[in-house]
This record gives C-alpha cells, structure tokens and sequence, in this order.
C-alpha cells in the first residue's frame, strides 16, 4: 500500500527485520517508540552514535553564512570525518509508519511519538548514505571537529539540529 509522505513518520535504524515497534522507556520517563518527519528524516540517515550537525536556512537572511554553511544547498549535514569509512560501510534500514499512531512532539524539530506497539507499513534498505543524500540535495560534509560547527550554528539564525553530540570530539 502506498501513503504520501505527509501520511507516514519513519524510524532509521541499523536493525533489519524488526516487524514490530514496542513502546521503550527512554529520557523522558515513560515508554514510547520515537519517530521522525519527512522533512528532517535525512538527519537519521547515519549510524546512531554518529554525531552530527543538521543545518537549514529556515528564515535566516544573512547571505555571508548561508553560503558558507549552505553554499547551494538547502540542507547540510556536518560529521566528523573520523565517521566517514563507518557511514559509508553501514547499511540502515527506514522504517516507515502511519502517522495517524503517532502524535507529534516536536514540529519544528519533526519529532513524533507512540505510546503503543506500532507495525511499520514498509521498510526501505539504505546501502549507500551518501548517495541517499544526495536524492534529497542535501549536503553531506565531513570535518575535523563538529565544535566549531555547533558554535556557528547556535549564534546565527539558521535552522539547526546538534545530534549526538555527546560522541564528538571533545573541545
């Protein structure tokens, strides 16, 4: 059966084969399965403990760091390039779910979540992340550290998401 995009939330994980989402207990206190938008789902199109800083210009104006941050891109998408042999070695697997079992959390960040077992209506093997990327013109860009990334980011207008950042390199 085919849904629109608007009609699904998805789940990257490195996991094949899972035919059924339990409900885990994580940081906020009670059971959930966690789930993404569309619009923010290449964002988790990396192995879990990967650290990452996910850039957008959203309404940001000031065309000196868009184009350094962005260039042509809408979307960018910084890792350290210590992670680059293990991304392009993974394989991931985007599950995807009826959004209507899920209530959204976060908007702006496309956070979603389900206090029940959900069965995902499809599931789509990624064996090539940067070319996956790139079927969404996003920017994939390695570098040395993600701390001067973070700090550009957080003191400028642009829409930005710092994931797993407890597994970069350290200042």
């Amino acid at each position: 059966m085919m849904h629109p995009a608007d009609d699904l939330v998805f789940h990257v994980s490195e996991t094949p084969a899972i035919a059924r989402f339990e409900p885990r207990a994580r940081e906020i206190g009670h059971p959930v399965v966690w789930a993404i938008d569309d619009l923010h789902l290449p964002n988790y199109w990396l192995p879990r403990d990967c650290p990452r800083v996910c850039v957008r210009a959203g309404s940001c104006d000031d065309h000196a760091i868009l184009e350094s941050m962005l260039g042509a891109s809408a979307h960018a998408i910084y890792v350290e390039a210590a992670w680059q042999d293990r991304i392009r070695s993974s394989t991931l697997f985007c599950y995807a779910f009826d959004r209507a079992a899920f209530t959204c959390t976060d908007a702006n960040a496309g956070y979603f979540q389900s206090s029940t077992a959900v069965t995902p209506v499809s599931v789509t093997p990624i064996s090539d992340i940067e070319a996956m990327m790139a079927t969404r013109s996003v920017s994939l860009r390695y570098v040395h550290s993600l701390r001067p990334v973070e700090d550009r980011v957080t003191n400028s207008r642009l829409e930005f998401s710092a994931i797993r950042m407890r597994n970069a390199l350290p200042r």
